[in-house]
């Protein structure tokens, strides 16, 4: 009976886990097709870092969302200027994903004094300027990297020409790396950080530099001639009391991760991404054909089985809830779908009635689903709360006490005092209360990519196609949670059966367990409550 409580014990553990742990994914939502050029000055110089990003058709639609103020179907200078410096006010506070180095020296850069966008075949493209704090003799290999290391952002190089050297001394070359491929510890820890994280902790930061487009530049007679003063070294970004436990320089990043499933995960990220770029891509098929509509339904519903199968709390949310208070497998199925739908509805309410209805642009739209992100939160805090709660104080068990048989073969009642014998253990379950409230901590935060394909959608003139395909979304996440979710309950319930009802480890090892479920769920809340607050209240 030892081993078999031991051996149920582990069962539920590997259950819940295989249910909270988030998967080895970082899934980009922004893709940017780039190019650079390093300017110098008179003396031979980098002064100044241009950069030239057309961002994808669907960001582009999400971005420009109500912007035509006449309605001509053109986007003019004036309508785009409060979008550039909407942007490039923002990329500040992320570096403008730009870091530069000669030698062993950090060049400072300061903020672009010169920036505008175009819009020009359905996507948006933004030039703008750097200068560096002081001009740069190149007395060593300047590297330029340039990379989102959260991954929200994808950057890919022009093939033709990717970086240009403007003014440069005769003599100088340049050479262009393109980024490598994350490993799986790096990628599961960047999928938790929201996209509006402003810094990350700097072994982070390294690990996530195989990202990088690297440019590298030479200039071999720069560096035979004396150089100038070097100038004072940028000092490294604080490392921030990091709420999602992203690991510090004494920690590896994303050492908890290591495990035979690694390559799947790593597969998992890569698919989603290929899924999500195809789903925008179907668009322009549909007015070539009607029936591509079909292929647009069928990249939605795998799209939703793969970003239910990567990062996130939603999985961790609903198993939690179903583990502590030991809801059947059907009614796990159920909500799981519940959560899953009413997450599709949220999204689309969104978009219907900030763009739609109000004719909101993109900020003011992200801001309105940065306030429900925080409502979750705080509701994801309260549900572990209640659950917490009715399982430590509000719970217990009762003892129906019976008659056995001993050695000497006789009977006798036991009365209510504590023993070891046989017990039939009957938890008494938190009621059913919560149950709404569990679902719409995980359904009012809307899926990022469901929003922006719905904007882009609309934008096509296809709105009605956006809206399905988001609900099909919706049944291929349901299927992922449903399964996870099966899995915890049914490993719960093999695991208890496999013990044996009378075991007394059995019994105490469950309920132990079910209450560090509750106290996730509590600590999960918290720790992204806390994330998005420390970043500070929209708008």
């Amino acid at each position: 009976m030892r081993f078999a409580a031991r051996f149920a014990a582990t069962a539920s553990v590997c259950a819940l886990a295989l249910a909270a742990s988030p998967p080895a994914n970082a899934h980009p939502h922004v893709f940017v097709d780039a190019k650079t050029e390093i300017v110098f000055d008179a003396n031979g110089r980098i002064a100044a870092v241009r950069h030239i990003w057309q961002f994808d058709e669907a960001f582009t639609s999400y971005a420009t969302l109500n912007l035509d103020a006449d309605n001509n179907g053109e986007l003019t200078d004036a309508e785009l200027a409060p979008l550039a410096k909407t942007n490039v006010e923002s990329l500040q506070e992320f570096d403008f994903f730009t870091y530069l180095t000669i030698g062993s020296r950090k060049i400072a850069i300061l903020p672009p004094t010169e920036y505008f966008l175009q819009f020009h075949g359905q996507r948006l493209t933004l030039f703008y300027t750097l200068p560096l704090s002081e001009p740069a003799t190149v007395d060593a290999p300047a590297e330029l990297e340039v990379f989102d290391p959260e991954y929200f952002v994808a950057f890919t190089f022009v093939t033709d020409n990717p970086a240009a050297l403007d003014g440069a001394p005769a003599g100088c070359t340049t050479t262009f790396q393109p980024p490598g491929e994350l490993d799986m510890q790096t990628m599961a820890v960047l999928g938790q950080i929201p996209m509006d994280q402003r810094a990350i902790p700097d072994d982070l930061m390294q690990a996530a530099s195989v990202l990088a487009n690297v440019i590298t530049v030479s200039c071999p007679q720069a560096a035979a001639v004396a150089p100038d003063p070097p100038p004072a070294p940028v000092q490294p970004r604080p490392k921030p009391a990091s709420p999602f436990g992203v690991g510090t320089s004494d920690a590896p990043s994303g050492a908890w991760l290591r495990g035979p499933l690694g390559p799947f995960f790593l597969w998992v990220g890569r698919t989603q991404a290929e899924f999500y770029k195809a789903l925008t891509g179907t668009f322009a098929g549909i007015k070539a054909d009607g029936r591509a509509a079909w292929l647009l339904l069928g990249l939605s519903f795998l799209y939703g089985i793969f970003h239910a199968a990567g990062p996130g709390h939603g999985k961790a949310v609903i198993t939690s809830y179903l583990f502590a208070t030991g809801e059947s497998v059907r009614r796990g199925v159920a909500i799981s779908f519940a959560s899953a739908f009413a997450q599709a509805v949220t999204a689309i309410a969104i978009v219907t009635v900030a763009a739609v209805v109000f004719r909101a642009a993109a900020e003011t739209m992200t801001i309105a689903t940065q306030w429900i992100e925080i409502a979750s939160y705080a509701l994801i805090a309260i549900v572990g709360l209640w659950l917490l709660w009715t399982q430590t104080f509000g719970g217990g068990h009762s003892h129906r006490h019976h008659h056995h048989d001993e050695a000497g073969d006789h009977g006798h009642e036991h009365g209510d005092e504590g023993h070891d014998g046989d017990h039939d253990h009957a938890a008494v379950r938190p009621s059913r209360a919560g149950v709404i409230p569990a679902i719409l901590s995980v359904g009012m935060r809307p899926c990022s990519g469901a929003i922006i394909v719905l904007v882009f959608a609309l934008s096509q003139g296809m709105y009605a196609v956006g809206v399905g395909s988001t609900l099909v979304m919706a049944v291929g996440t349901g299927v992922t949670v449903a399964v996870l979710a099966t899995l915890a309950v049914t490993a719960k319930g093999f695991a208890v059966q496999l013990a044996g009802a009378d075991s007394v480890v059995a019994y105490r090892a469950v309920r132990g367990l079910e209450i560090a479920a509750a106290a996730l769920v509590l600590l999960l809340g918290i720790v992204l409550l806390g994330g998005v607050l420390a970043t500070g209240l929209p708008g």
